[in-house]
């Protein structure tokens, strides 16, 4: 498949809405989401913990005391790159030289929370 500015717009969008309204599980999808350690039924909104697990790499954003304050994510690579930055709270996505930045302004799946206890067992 050929990426154009339109599908990458459309991956990235797709992302971000998922992000703003939390990911809902269904009769379609439960067996898939079940096969994590949390039993979830439908209706139930996925746990940022769960949704952000395939991410490919997670860099965190801290201050001078080493507290965490973000993170940024990378959930896709190599054609094209996705990334969730919780510090601005966009989704991003670059194609060559193409790019397109989403916002969002809710979390109800608690990517945010999910980032910092991962970066807590970190250290």
């Amino acid at each position: 498949m050929e990426m154009t500015n339109q599908a990458l717009e459309h991956l990235v969008d797709s992302l971000a809405i998922k992000i703003q309204y939390g990911v809902k599980i269904t009769d379609e999808d439960i067996e898939d989401w079940n096969e994590i350690d949390i039993t979830y039924q439908v209706g139930d909104i996925v746990r940022g913990a769960d949704f952000i697990e395939d991410r490919i790499d997670i860099k965190y954003v801290v201050d001078a005391d080493r507290r965490y304050l973000s993170a940024q994510l990378l959930m896709k690579f190599g054609g094209p790159n996705l990334y969730i930055d919780t510090n601005k709270r966009v989704v991003k996505g670059y194609w060559g030289c193409d790019e397109f930045i989403k916002g969002y302004w809710e979390d109800p799946m608690n990517i945010e929370q999910a980032c910092e206890e991962l970066y807590q067992q970190a250290g």
